[in-house]
């Protein structure tokens, strides 16, 4: 039975493999692609008339392992020895196991993968032996591991097995436990202010440190209840307020005093909500704050808590990215059919749908967030590939057009010197000028063979971009 060909989001991989005959250097040429090696000799056409596209080259042994598509197989675990490729091994026998993050510790192959009996999970070979499975989280639901890291002759990982994220390890043997102390080391954001940084984590907790010498001040309990992927939200500062979107841990958004941690209030119906909560100034200069939900746009009153006013959006699914707003106009994305984009005015009380939305819209993302620069909306979607531009005025698409090769996008885009800058999950940043006419002006590659989903920042003239593995600045030359 052939499968659903899953098309590679890669531009080109660089790596060095040896073979009893000669060292090679492995790529992938930028269109129709298959393994290649440095002499331009084809070492094997692997989906004959399509595209394998062969990506995570890892050198182990004698061999180079990598992911590819035959088109029959799926997407399964490949490796050559730089004269032919052979499938080593398919672990989803009806579908794509999709193996990422390859990594060489204490003398085995790791990568992630998934099966039918244990969704996304870690797994080893000596190159001989089947993969054998490291299941954190047995069951239906996946550990979804990341961060695969070679430390002191062991496999650490990032892994949920249930209770929270934490720090996992195997020596590819043994079955991977929890390095003791690491549970629910994995906070979702973080923000300074005021020489304190507020960190809302994957435990329910809300922790206040000084930021120079990283002692806890306070820390507040958001919930006990969690969910496969985590929390997302950042805390804001408001007046001497922090508030935090806990609707993973609780199904509530809070606002604790900064200085002492002392709950001032809570506001409860907050559920499928990953976004943060954004302060928006009405027509008439009040302030409110806007959390969308699924089906509706809410705002509350940053000081009290109370709700001033629900809008609906006609999105039916999970709400993850944040509203952007400008001129007391909210502008919200969202889902994956139907209605994906909508303008609400601020400045309502109780429903205001038939009153104050002003425009719906069937282009949107559901997981990274817009900005409004100069009378227009722009976003990437987060798995089209295609960068957007909206009239905010009127919602019209000003242009839609496919980001070539762009993969995934779950960071929010970033508006910075006329720019807007794009990060895809595999690495790349496409960087696109502000403008209503698309110009691609650059595209910049970080590729680790880790994943990029945090939010990049810039300051100082620089750019700072992170994986789960590692944080990079960038600054012009």
């Amino acid at each position: 039975m052939q499968r659903k060909r899953h098309r590679s989001k890669f531009n080109y991989s660089l790596r060095q493999a040896s073979s009893p005959r000669r060292r090679r250097l492995l790529f992938e040429p930028l269109e129709m692609r298959c393994v290649l090696a440095i002499d331009a000799a084809l070492i094997q056409d692997i989906s004959i008339g399509g595209d394998s596209g062969p990506t995570g080259f890892v050198q182990y042994g004698s061999q180079t392992y990598f992911s590819a598509d035959d088109g029959l197989a799926g997407i399964e675990l490949w490796r050559t020895d730089g004269t032919t490729a052979s499938l080593f091994a398919d672990l989803h026998p009806t579908s794509n196991s999709i193996p990422q993050l390859l990594t060489v510790a204490n003398g085995k192959l790791f990568f992630t993968a998934t099966t039918p009996t244990t969704n996304r999970e870690v797994w080893a070979t000596d190159g001989v032996a089947a993969p054998q499975v490291f299941d954190v989280r047995p069951g239906s639901l996946s550990s979804l591991p990341e961060s695969l890291i070679s430390f002191n002759g062991e496999l650490y990982f990032v892994a949920d097995n249930g209770t929270g994220r934490g720090i996992w390890h195997t020596n590819g043997t043994a079955a991977a436990s929890l390095v003791p102390g690491t549970a629910g080391l994995n906070p979702s954001a973080m923000i300074v202010s005021g020489g304190k940084l507020y960190s809302h984590g994957a435990t329910g907790l809300l922790t206040c440190f000084d930021a120079a010498k990283g002692k806890q001040l306070w820390q507040a309990d958001v919930g006990d209840k969690i969910n496969g992927w985590g929390s997302a939200a950042s805390p804001i500062l408001y007046g001497e307020l922090v508030i935090v979107n806990a609707s993973v841990e609780s199904d509530s958004l809070y606002a604790f005093d900064k200085k002492t941690g002392k709950e001032k209030w809570k506001a409860k119906g907050i559920r499928e909500a990953w976004n943060t909560p954004v302060v928006v100034k009405t027509k008439d200069g009040k302030d409110e704050l806007i959390v969308p939900i699924p089906g509706k746009v809410l705002a509350f009153d940053p000081t009290t808590g109370a709700q001033l006013w629900s809008c609906n959006t006609d999105i039916g699914w999970y709400m993850v990215p944040s509203v952007v707003a400008h001129d007391g106009i909210v502008y919200a994305i969202g889902g994956r059919s139907g209605v994906a984009a909508l303008a609400v005015r601020t400045g309502g009380t109780g429903d205001v749908t038939k009153t104050h939305r002003l425009w719906t819209g069937k282009k949107g993302s559901n997981v990274s967030s817009p900005v409004f620069y100069d009378k227009h909306v722009y976003f990437m979607n987060d798995n089209n590939e295609h960068a957007f531009c909206l009239e905010a005025a009127t919602g019209n698409v000003v242009y839609e057009e496919r980001v070539g090769r762009a993969g995934t996008v779950y960071a929010s885009s970033l508006l910075a010197d006329g720019k807007i800058y794009y990060v895809a999950r595999d690495g790349k940043t496409f960087v696109v000028a502000a403008k209503p006419e698309y110009e691609l002006l650059a595209t910049n590659d970080l590729r680790d063979g880790s994943l990029f989903h945090a939010t990049p920042v810039a300051a100082d003239g620089r750019l700072f971009i992170r994986s789960d593995k590692y944080l990079y600045c960038l600054e012009k030359k």
